[in-house]
């Protein structure tokens, strides 16, 4: 992988994103199932504007959002009672989904590459 992310304009589909998913730069999990259930470890929720803070862990649910517009498509997952979202890339020919966590404009992400399909 040369490192640089891209974003992925593919539209997003039920087995793009089912399996299980590992953080490359946090020590985070994330398993999307089938059934549109959802389990998270390390999931990053919130930051100082340099690095990651506070992560979560537990279960939940997730849907595709259709593209609208300008906007591409994207994984809306719902940990709890807290949503967030997954963008998709890639990072050379790798797909990748990446978190962002906090305010945008301060590019603290969690990148996460699937390891394994189901």
């Amino acid at each position: 992988m040369d490192g640089s992310l891209a974003g992925d304009t593919t539209p997003l589909t039920d087995s793009r994103v089912v399996g299980t998913w590992n953080g490359t730069n946090c020590p985070a999990t994330l398993t999307i199932d089938a059934d549109h259930s959802a389990r998270v470890t390390g999931f990053p929720v919130a930051s100082d504007g340099s690095k990651v803070t506070k992560t979560v862990a537990g279960e939940g649910s997730w849907k595709i959002e259709p593209a609208v517009g300008h906007t591409l498509s994207r994984l809306s997952l719902t940990i709890g009672s807290a949503g967030h979202e997954a963008a998709s890339g890639k990072d050379g020919s790798t797909t990748v989904l990446f978190v962002t966590v906090g305010d945008p404009d301060d590019g603290v992400a969690c990148r996460y590459t699937r390891s394994s399909s189901k």
